[in-house]
């Protein structure tokens, strides 16, 4: 039994869209011919060059489900939001399948049609010659010949899974730094040494350090010293891992809806710092299943597509803010600073003191004035320090407040 082919004929695309739409025997209906010229008759001559397009079913006839289930407006079409795989390797795609495999050009019907068409356009321009070519010649499909590679399923697995555990691992060091840090408020380990005059490279080592000093100290003195606080280290660790685990629920969303995102949709969920770390790290396996690795060329730049570099913007982005908060909001204990205070060129290259006014005498002994308040220095001991005339000024907006005054000593 031969089949017999329905060719249907539309004057325009819209109504042939609603046939496909509205009439239920359209699903039968194989593929579209859209030209892009116009024909006024079936006597009316095709031009030399011939524009057109071909109109498949958006539900492909030969498809097996078998892969990118989370894709569900994929699952059944041409995959043409798919330009590169999600997962990329150095074997070939669809390696398995001689015609290239999904989405099936050849299976569907796609290239049949195209040759089909083609043929028919030349036959119709050059009929005698066009029978002599076409009388051998049989149309087929062949993968292009693809270097070696290593195949390595476990790459696929790092991709898809690496990044949650490498967020796990950080959890420990997470809840330490936290603690370390809302201890540090309550103890007050930082601004103490500020309000002394001591200008220090703050670190963890200093606050251990000043820890263990503070825990020698009387009751009375730790009373003293006690910053309060209304969170305690243990309370403030707990809502930090909270809000550390929450930072990390964007990620599993934007990997399932990957190809959908838009740019700026990518950039915003890498805000959250698990995100943009998540990234990073699938960035790293993407490169390392392609063989190459993340090379500084082939980080990316700031402009451009979606790259390795910009995942790290959200680390100087914190950097800033943490730095400006720090100035402007240092705590019940500190000195803020104005809110322009980065504006200032004072800030970057420090207040212009006369040299007079720093340097020290040794020539010239300052006399000890005679005061029944005042000890009478040793004659048989070398001094070690000696301060003269020492001023310690402390600014608070315009308001300045003289915390020493005019002191002169020796130790």
């Amino acid at each position: 039994m031969s089949g017999v082919a329905l060719i249907l004929g539309y004057p325009s695309v819209s109504l042939f869209e609603h046939y496909i739409i509205d009439d239920p025997k359209a699903f039968c209906i194989l593929a579209g011919i859209v030209f892009d010229h116009n024909v006024n008759d079936s006597n009316g001559s095709l031009p030399l060059v011939v524009k057109y397009q071909l109109r498949f079913s958006y539900f492909q006839k030969n498809f097996i489900p078998g892969k990118n289930i989370f894709f569900q407006d994929d699952i059944e079409g041409w995959c043409t939001s798919f330009l590169y795989p999600l997962n990329p390797c150095q074997e070939p795609r669809e390696f398995p399948f001689a015609d290239g495999g999904s989405p099936g050009y050849n299976k569907e019907g796609f290239l049949a049609i195209q040759y089909a068409v083609d043929k028919a356009i030349m036959w119709y321009h050059a009929h005698s010659a066009i029978t002599n070519m076409f009388e051998n010649l049989n149309v087929l499909v062949k993968r292009f010949p693809y270097g070696p590679y290593i195949e390595d399923r476990f790459f696929l697995v790092l991709q898809n899974e690496f990044s949650l555990f490498f967020i796990l691992s950080f959890m420990c060091i997470e809840l330490i730094i936290i603690n370390s840090i809302v201890l540090e408020k309550e103890k007050r380990l930082k601004v103490t040494p500020a309000t002394s005059g001591v200008c220090l490279s703050w670190d963890r080592n200093v606050g251990k350090l000043l820890m263990k000093n503070d825990q020698n100290r009387n009751e009375a003195k730790r009373r003293l010293l006690r910053c309060p606080s209304n969170f305690q280290a243990h309370a403030g660790t707990a809502v930090g891992d909270i809000i550390f685990s929450f930072t990390y629920l964007p990620y599993p969303y934007l990997m399932f809806s990957y190809i959908q995102r838009s740019y700026f949709q990518k950039i915003a969920c890498c805000l959250f710092s698990n995100v943009a770390m998540a990234l990073g790290v699938r960035f790293i396996t993407m490169f390392e299943a392609k063989g190459t690795g993340i090379q500084w060329r082939n980080m990316g730049s700031v402009c451009g597509e979606f790259n390795f570099t910009q995942v790290l913007l959200d680390s100087f982005l914190y950097y800033l803010i943490a730095w400006y908060v720090e100035s402007i909001f240092p705590g019940k204990y500190g000195t803020p600073k104005p809110w322009y205070f980065f504006a200032v060129p004072s800030y970057w290259h420090g207040k212009p003191v006369p040299v007079t006014q720093s340097l020290l005498d040794m020539r010239v002994p300052v006399k000890t004035p005679n005061s029944k308040f005042i000890e009478k220095e040793p004659t048989d001991l070398i001094k070690g320090i000696e301060i003269q005339h020492l001023y310690k000024v402390y600014h608070r907006g315009r308001t300045k407040h003289i915390a020493v005054k005019c002191l002169t000593m020796n130790m």
